[in-house]
């Protein structure tokens, strides 16, 4: 994924009244590539709900801490993969979101399919 990608796919995403979103590794000793396309797609004056998956943690975070891109502040990141876990043959991961305004515009964006 690279950042031309990400303004594409958001462009796209808003004409059809939908909040674009990424999700990824936000922690660039792990994973540049990300951090350095969002940075660049963030810089570049677009917007979407960035979801970080670093650092783990067990258990819901007691402060908001998720790592973010060069150019992101932590208040930025709106949503935050802690980790993850399995129950029988499924695997999931838990995600917390910074505030309830986020998950609302999930919310909203859920029931136009209703």
């Amino acid at each position: 994924v690279y950042n031309g990608w990400m303004i594409n796919f958001a462009k796209e995403l808003r004409s059809k009244g939908y909040m674009p979103g990424f999700i990824g590794n936000t922690d660039s000793s792990m994973n540049f590539n990300f951090d350095r396309h969002y940075s660049h797609f963030f810089e570049a004056g677009n917007n979407a709900i960035c979801g970080a998956t670093q650092p783990k943690i067990n258990g819901e975070p007691a402060e908001w801490r998720p790592y973010a891109p060069s150019a992101v502040e932590v208040f930025d990141i709106q949503l935050w993969q802690t980790e993850e876990d399995k129950y029988k043959d499924i695997n999931f991961a838990y995600i917390y979101a910074c505030d309830d305004d986020t998950l609302n515009k999930m919310w909203k964006y859920s029931e136009k399919g209703e």
